[in-house]
């Protein structure tokens, strides 16, 4: 896979459910994590000229830091997205991750950042989740810390 933001670390494509156990062990089942970005993209657009072109599916890049080491932060990249849900902490919540979950879907994967429950559940549950075709990750511990990674920092204005 081409590298397209000067990390000098490799992606790491999860084909098989050992795959998943392994990630999940080497990043401690996530416990004590946070999303810090997350990205969305279609492909689609629509050029100078105003005609369109049509990408080939979503993805969707997440960088996911933890407060241990040695493996601290890692990104996921998931290629061919089925399905994105992103539901923010409530207010009177923090949004960190105690435990994920990192499952074989439908012939793909299914990440979300809460212990699992059954698919059929997901649709109608208060609960962030990606479920996509392909899943990549690649170690991301140079990008600890509040500097934003896939964008410049925007202005910070206050929830009503």
């Amino acid at each position: 896979m081409a590298d397209f933001d000067g990390m000098t670390t490799e992606w790491t494509e999860l084909r098989t459910s050992a795959d998943a156990e392994d990630l999940m062990r080497r990043f401690g089942e996530f416990h004590d994590g946070c999303i810090h970005e997350l990205h969305v993209w279609t492909g689609d657009y629509v050029s100078e000229r105003y005609s369109m072109g049509f990408g080939r599916g979503t993805t969707v890049r997440v960088l996911v830091q933890r407060q241990r080491g040695p493996l601290s932060a890692i990104e996921l990249l998931f290629v061919g997205v089925r399905r994105v849900q992103l539901v923010p902490p409530k207010p009177d919540c923090i949004g960190r991750i105690f435990e994920a979950t990192l499952s074989p879907l439908d012939g793909g994967w299914l990440w979300r950042p809460d212990p699992g429950g059954e698919h059929g559940e997901l649709v109608e549950s208060e609960s962030t989740w990606v479920s996509s075709r392909r899943l990549f990750w690649r170690d991301a511990s140079e990008w600890m810390g509040e500097t934003l990674r896939y964008g410049p920092d925007q202005p910070t204005f206050d929830a009503p």
